[in-house]
């Protein structure tokens, strides 16, 4: 029985093989009257309800996909590659889909497609009857349902979900055209051979638009719908099955009045023909691969681009973006070069002793945080096994490994910021025993330099001496691993269940954890940018085929250090690269940088910069973490980056690292612009920008209300060395020439400006007289109790008595930039 009154056969479907009447005409198999009130709508409330079931509602339904390649460009506007994935989609508007197909999934998927309301109860009884008697074709779930459980529900099947899915169905019924349901749903089902949707399925299989499809295809494609795997004609197994599948098909539109007999016994009779699979344009090379995966990888994980992991990859590969990234592609061909001319047989087998080790590089830009260049390992585009079974992966990024000594800055860097003078000097035997409460001992050896500064203990990256820095008090774990995580290392606490993560141990200052070329070559560039961390950046815009701006990048910077400390630090480092662990590996020009060798030698590194650029080099094998580099990193790591270095800064002229200005920005805010600032300056008075940085919270504001200007005031965040209450940053920069009346951004750190003197001498004085002296000065204060060490004492030579201050933190003499203090009394 048809299951609306036939058209007259004129209107016949092109393309090679039988054509077929497409039965019902267009306006009508597309366009039937209203639908009487069906009881479905009830059944499902009443199910939702009744299992204690908690309903959905229907979220927005977006459009499939375009299907248009997405364009991934480097900086200065270089095509570097189209994507081409798992899924090739490729949208068409319905009324680009010949009758004949859309009659033969409506008839073999939903035969009452056109009259149900979403959920058809009489195709569910059916689909019942028919499993029991173990035949048919045809199963309960109507287009609806099936549309719901691919995009909104997932495959996981239980009745909460089949009760979810009905009422979705019901209400994707009620708030959208047949029309539009069928349209997405032939856009977005799956045919197997990684096409998704008709017109990829109709190129794969036959060559050509589905706009052509024959009778005999349009049956092969709707019969692939109920099981893709099985019925795939490529395979040769499977040409049986897919026939038999196909021929269902044309007798259920024979049944349903879509074909007549003569027309269902010529496409019966005709052979499947297929066209040859075309190459898998993945395969195709392209430059900087690694990074074109980070950047692939960025549009997969951010909310920016869809609520689901599976909406976000099909955005990538099918929904036509163009991404403008941060790639130099110039300095990425001299980064490829510097690894092969250091390491040329890093193509050999991984059984042979001779293989060269693996390098992972990140090039960063400090002052933006672009990141230039990146290498992820040897040639991305060999996936030979028995060369490296870990082909493709990044090991740029990953897991990372143990970073070895290239973490000692950072652990200096929160001693310097928590009141260590740079000046101080640590022992440095030839081994160690270190013993904090609540920690086994930890025994460390190597490099006895005595007494050692820590420039020497830098410069020799002594063990020993950085072992007893983070026991210092002032300092320890709890403080590094913050230092660290403001850097831009990932510092996630540790999973033992994973095994990932970042242990809180005095180790750490060794470079025990495992962390990124990435994250590590970011954490330099707070030193190269003088204290201001700014993250690293590898996409700067991506748009959609409509012009629409999906992401586009904003700079932030955050302040880390105080510029003098990230200055004393930098001179620390340029002394490593002309007398210390890396001597002989400078550049020709101011340089600083930092050797890292792991204890068994697996892992080399050296992170180096001059003001321009800061790059990270890693050396190691990837798949084993025992087998040994057999050299330090000035001898594994430094050549790689002292070579790439050379060539990408030999058009740039040597500079000096500039220790004489003090950057004030702390936190670049990116506000909307004010009309005032949009106006013609010659049609409003204009006043000059005051310098309202560097003072208290209270004094910028009035030198801003004085200038006759409003403030937009923004809190910062306090990083180490910065005070309470104070003006870190502000836009426009000191000196513009604003509009009278305008806002501009005033950047304020939250609390009470800390006293502006020295923390004064409390030792040796009673508690309670220490305390009320401190809080008149206007210090917050902690106590500690605890025994004071036996090389403290009295003027008299004898212990302190019980409530005497014996220690303060930050010490006597020095500034607390949060106007806290930690004092330390006897019991």
């Amino acid at each position: 029985m048809s299951p609306l009154p036939r058209s007259s056969p004129s209107a016949l479907a092109t393309g090679p093989g039988p054509s077929a009447d497409p039965g019902p005409s267009a306006a009508h198999a597309r366009r039937t009257p209203r639908r009487r009130p069906r009881t479905i709508a009830l059944v499902t409330v009443l199910a939702v309800s009744s299992c204690g079931i908690q309903a959905r509602s229907l979220p927005t339904i977006k459009p499939a996909a375009s299907g248009a390649r997405t364009q991934i460009f480097a900086a200065d506007g270089t095509l570097i590659t189209t994507l081409a994935g798992e899924q090739r989609r490729q949208f068409v508007p319905i009324d680009d889909i010949p009758n004949v197909l859309q009659n033969a999934v409506v008839a073999i998927e939903d035969e009452r497609f056109w009259q149900h309301d979403g959920v058809d109860p009489k195709a569910i009884i059916r689909a019942a009857t028919v499993r029991g008697s173990g035949e048919g074709s045809q199963g309960g779930s109507t287009i609806n349902q099936q549309y719901v459980k691919n995009t909104i529900l997932g495959p996981r099947q239980s009745l909460e979900r089949k009760v979810q899915e009905a009422s979705l169905a019901y209400q994707l019924e009620k708030t959208h055209t047949k029309e539009f349901i069928l349209e997405q749903y032939l856009n977005t089902i799956w045919f197997g051979n990684r096409s998704y949707g008709v017109q990829q399925a109709s190129l794969g299989y036959f060559g050509h638009d589905v706009a052509t499809v024959s009778l005999p295809e349009a049956a092969l494609l709707a019969g692939l719908i109920q099981s893709p795997a099985r019925t795939d004609p490529t395979r040769p197994q499977n040409l049986p099955a897919a026939t038999k599948r196909r021929n269902v098909v044309l007798d259920k539109m024979l049944e349903l009045g879509y074909i007549d007999k003569g027309q269902h016994d010529l496409a019966v009779a005709s052979p499947i023909t297929l066209h040859p699979a075309p190459a898998d344009p993945r395969q195709s090379r392209y430059p900087a691969a690694y990074f074109v995966e980070e950047v692939k990888n960025f549009i997969r994980t951010d909310p920016h681009f869809g609520d689901t992991d599976a909406e976000r990859n099909n955005l990538l590969v099918n929904g036509g973006l163009k991404i403008t990234t941060t790639v130099d592609l110039r300095l990425q061909a001299m980064a490829e070069e510097a690894v092969k001319r250091v390491y040329p047989r890093q193509n050999r087998s991984i059984k042979s002793s001779a293989k060269d080790p693996d390098i992972g590089l990140v090039s960063i830009e400090p002052h933006s945080g672009y990141v230039r260049a990146m290498v992820g390992g040897y040639d991305y585009f060999d996936t030979n096994t028995a060369v490296h079974p870990y082909a493709q992966y990044n090991l740029a990024v990953g897991k990372g490994r143990q970073a070895g000594s290239t973490f000692k800055p950072i652990v200096l860097a929160a001693a310097l910021a928590d009141g260590v003078s740079p000046d101080a000097t640590f022992p440095s035997p030839g081994r160690v025993v270190i013993r904090v409460p609540g920690q086994k001992p930890w025994s460390v050896k190597g490099h006895a330099l005595g007494r050692a500064s820590l420039t020497e203990c830098v410069v020799h990256s002594a063990n020993t001496c950085f072992a007893n820095l983070i026991a210092d008090k002032r300092v320890g774990v709890d403080r590094a691993t913050e230092m660290a995580g403001r850097m831009g290392i990932n510092v996630s606490p540790w999973n033992p269940r994973t095994k990932r993560g970042f242990k809180r141990v005095l180790s750490l200052v060794l470079g025990t954890n495992d962390s990124t070329v990435l994250d590590m070559t970011e954490a330099y560039t707070t030193f190269a940018n003088r204290g201001l961390h700014v993250p690293e950046a590898m996409v700067l815009k991506v748009v959609d085929p409509n012009g629409t701006v999906l992401y586009e990048h904003q700079h932030s910077q955050t302040k880390v250090l105080e510029p003098e400390t990230a200055d004393t630090i930098t001179r620390m480092m340029e002394q490593v690269l002309i007398r210390g662990t890396a001597e002989g590996r400078g550049i020709g020009r101011p340089a600083a940088g930092k050797t890292g060798t792991t204890q068994s030698e697996t892992d080399a590194w050296f992170i180096g910069y001059t003001p321009q650029l800061v790059t990270g080099v890693w050396a190691g094998y990837s798949q084993s973490t025992r087998r040994r580099v057999g050299s330090a990193g000035a001898t594994a790591a430094a050549p790689v980056w002292q070579r790439f270095m050379e060539s990408a800064l030999a058009d740039t002229p040597p500079t000096d690292f500039d220790f004489s200005t003090r950057p004030t920005a702390t936190t670049t805010t990116v506000a909307p612009p004010d009309t005032a600032l949009m106006k013609n300056p010659a049609d409003v008075d204009m006043v000059t920008m005051p310098n309202a940085v560097n003072v208290s919270a209270s004094e910028a504001l009035a030198r801003i209300r004085k200038a006759g200007l409003v403030a937009n005031q923004v809190t910062a965040t306090i990083g180490p060395g910065m005070l309470s209450g104070q003006a870190v940053g502000q836009t426009p920069a000191p000196g513009t020439a604003v509009p009278k009346g305008a806002t501009v951004t005033i950047e304020l750190t939250p609390g009470n400006p800390p006293p502006m003197i020295r923390v004064p001498d409390v030792l040796g004085r009673p508690l309670d007289d220490a305390l009320g002296n401190l809080d008149r000065l206007g210090y917050t204060v902690s106590v500690r109790r605890s025994a004071a060490p036996p090389t403290f004492l009295m003027p008299d030579g004898t212990p302190p008595p019980s409530g005497t201050v014996w220690a303060v933190t930050p010490g006597s003499g020095t500034f607390s930039p949060t106007g806290r203090l930690t004092v330390d009394a006897t019991p």
